[in-house]
């Protein structure tokens, strides 16, 4: 009992941060620039600060209660810390480009995957395995590219009330379900548990009302270190790496299936766009009519099969880890057949 109790200042702390921030957007819409992006579907000015809120109080916990943890190396946290600054300018002052911030997360990744590369997990495909022994720094690339993806997929997704904080939630459990599993206790829990108490606190005021984003700094960031999480327990753990892909499916295949996509429309993939799976949806189910700020929450819940199908499927492959490609295809043909059905926005 008296070890759940030290969360409640933490939990207290991130309560009034963020009703101070919404308290005070005005402030913030003034010192900074609110930006009216093409893919914007919020009439007001809501502060995208919920991520820094995060990344404050998890290392302020980090530091106060786990001085050990994993999470507070130098190839960690000061790559972590970049992407958080340069995102923090691009929310307030809209003045950093797509390609800078594209720069900056991957070369963030590249410094974590280089310092880690001797613990990388080993992907269950032998030949790109034994390719990866032979070109050391091709795997260090490959890796660097995947944690790039991820966090811009976690970007891509946050414009909807819940969505990106609800995907890291599922995530999470889906991460805590096999160190249970494995009888694991002592690895990542503390860390899981925080991100997790702390996203939780966060969507209280971002679902279903909208009052506060993640940002391109929450959003960026926190989709980086959940990657750097799967990677530390897949390299801890003898696991099918195919259940890695599996967690963090909707994110990953979002940014994967809206890459291509751009490049067969010849457009730059680095740009926003309203051709996403969740922009789609939204404005079909709005329709012509004007609605609510939360009424995007919505959409948030349609998609609950995208986002919360991977924490039950993990567990189910776990135990038959030869059918994780198969839940993986099972996964893209759901996300494929939303995106067919679902007209484009006229």
């Amino acid at each position: 009992m008296e070890n759940n109790l030290i969360y409640i200042p933490f939990i207290l702390l991130s309560l009034f941060l963020n009703y101070l921030v919404i308290r005070f957007k005005d402030f913030f819409s003034r010192v900074g620039k609110d930006i009216d992006t093409i893919q914007r579907i919020h009439h007001q000015y809501t502060p995208p600060l919920g991520g820094v809120i995060i990344f404050i109080i998890f290392y302020l916990y980090l530091k106060t209660f786990v001085s050990n943890s994993f999470f507070l190396h130098l190839s960690i946290f000061l790559p972590g810390l970049l992407i958080m600054i340069v995102s923090v300018i691009e929310d307030l002052f809209a003045i950093i480009k797509p390609s800078l911030r594209f720069i900056t997360i991957f070369f963030s990744s590249f410094i974590f995957v280089y310092f880690y590369q001797e613990q990388l997990p080993i992907l269950d495909i032998s030949y790109i395995s034994i390719f990866f022994n032979k070109f050391v720094w091709i795997e260090i690339l490959f890796y660097s590219f995947g944690l790039t993806a991820l966090a811009n997929g976690f970007n891509m997704i946050d414009g909807m009330n819940g969505l990106a904080g609800f995907n890291g939630i599922s995530i999470l459990i889906g991460i805590a379900s096999i160190i249970l599993i494995n009888n694991q206790f002592d690895l990542l829990s503390e860390e899981i548990f925080i991100l997790m108490i702390l996203l939780i606190v966060f969507l209280f005021f971002n679902f279903p009302f909208g009052k506060i984003f993640l940002g391109d700094a929450g959003a960026y960031w926190i989709g980086w270190i959940l990657g750097v999480m799967v990677i530390y327990l897949y390299s801890n753990n003898d696991l099918n790496t195919w259940g890695a892909v599996l967690l963090i499916f909707y994110p990953l295949f979002e940014v994967i299936f809206s890459t291509l996509r751009k490049f067969i429309q010849n457009k730059n993939p680095l740009l926003a766009d309203e051709q996403h799976l969740h922009t789609k949806l939204y404005y079909t189910i709005k329709g012509p009519v004007e609605r609510s700020q939360q009424f995007n929450s919505f959409t948030t819940l349609c998609l609950m099969p995208l986002w919360f199908l991977p924490s039950l499927m993990i567990i189910w492959t776990y135990f038959y880890s030869h059918l994780s490609f198969i839940a993986i295809g099972v996964m893209s043909l759901i996300y494929i057949y939303f995106y067919l059905v679902i007209p484009e926005k006229n």
